[in-house]
């Protein structure tokens, strides 16, 4: 028990992000990503969800910390995007939390990496884009593209790899290409 609650705060002092199990709530025994905040009085850990962006609170002794890989079904949220601003909404507090530079432009939204003092640096890692042909939703990142036919399809693959992506060391190589490709065409 006592080499959970360290781990967590040595998670919460890093500003780390862990997946756990837990065995409670309305979805029990399903993975969810966190970022600890704090163990308070009682054994509760006081953390962010990132599937629901909202603070809750956990039993430390009914959460187990997993591999992200695990086979556990994961938790789902029932978030429904109307827009990317409304995604930007939902998780802008997240994504700058685990570290990106979020960059949007008309139906397209990029997350580069943050230097220390804020500023963007490198080329974009995870984008998000509507575009004019079938499937008209695409996720670039990770080295891997994806179509979708909706936003409500697309946005949790765009966040759920924009926290993978965080966990990763920067790639020599990120979607770049694309972003610059894709920048170039709304411009003109």
């Amino acid at each position: 028990m006592g080499s959970v609650e360290d781990r967590l705060r040595e998670a919460a002092a890093a500003g780390e992000i862990l997946t756990i199990i837990y065995g409670r709530g309305t979805q029990p025994g399903t993975k969810r990503d966190i970022v600890p905040l704090q163990i308070v009085e009682g054994g509760r850990l006081e953390a962010r969800c990132l599937a629901t962006n909202a603070f809750k609170t956990f039993f430390v002794a009914h959460l187990q910390i997993v591999d992200p890989g695990h086979a556990a079904a994961p938790y789902t949220s029932k978030t429904a995007y109307k827009d990317l601003w409304d995604v930007m909404a939902h998780h802008g507090d997240e994504f700058d939390l685990i570290g990106w530079h979020v960059e949007t432009l008309g139906d397209a939204m990029a997350l580069r990496r943050r230097a220390p003092d804020g500023s963007p640096i490198g080329n974009a890692v995870v984008v998000i884009a509507r575009r004019a042909r079938r499937p008209p939703w695409i996720v670039t990142g990770l080295g891997r593209a994806e179509g979708y036919a909706a936003l409500r399809e697309a946005a949790p693959v765009f966040v759920s790899m924009a926290r993978e992506a965080a966990r990763s060391p920067p790639a020599t190589t990120e979607s770049g290409g694309f972003w610059r490709y894709l920048w170039r065409r709304l411009i003109g």
